[in-house]
């Protein structure tokens, strides 16, 4: 309790509460798993959670703001998806041309975007980048000032 307590659980998880009920089942569960496994030192898994996460919190955003489809440019090509179609690129995207929550946001959710997509073994052999407790903090600690931002 005393770690859960020293990692803000509790008060990330009062946040949580008060997002919608469909989203809310999805942003409680993955947040339960972040946190045991960032305990864990499940690196590999605290990125990949922390990536999902952040993309159910913009998506959750952009239903508060009653945003159907995303806009976005795109090497002089407008690109335009339904909310659900969209990935994390697609959603960072449009929040950073938007101008949607602030530059933090868009930067801390690149971080969890970046390092998500070593969830592909070839590019994690590729690029030989070591995927360690370094990387998952950076992840964990971003994925929950953006949950801060769009929950609170």
């Amino acid at each position: 309790v005393d770690t859960l307590d020293g990692l803000s659980y509790f008060t990330t998880m009062q946040h949580a509460e008060r997002v919608k009920k469909s989203i809310r089942i999805i942003l409680l569960r993955d947040l339960d798993e972040l946190f045991m496994n960032y305990i864990m030192k499940n690196d590999k898994a605290v990125i990949i959670l922390s990536g999902s996460i952040v993309e159910i919190l913009l998506i959750y955003f952009c239903e508060k703001k009653r945003v159907r489809e995303i806009t976005y440019q795109r090497h002089n090509k407008m690109i335009a998806k339904k909310l659900y179609e969209c990935d994390l690129g697609d959603l960072l995207a449009f929040f950073e041309e938007n101008k949607l929550l602030g530059d933090a946001v868009v930067h801390m959710g690149n971080i969890s975007r970046i390092y998500r997509n070593f969830v592909h073994p070839g590019k994690e052999l590729r690029e030989q980048v070591v995927l360690d407790q370094a990387k998952a903090n950076l992840c964990f600690v971003s994925t929950l000032e953006i949950l801060n931002s769009v929950c609170t």
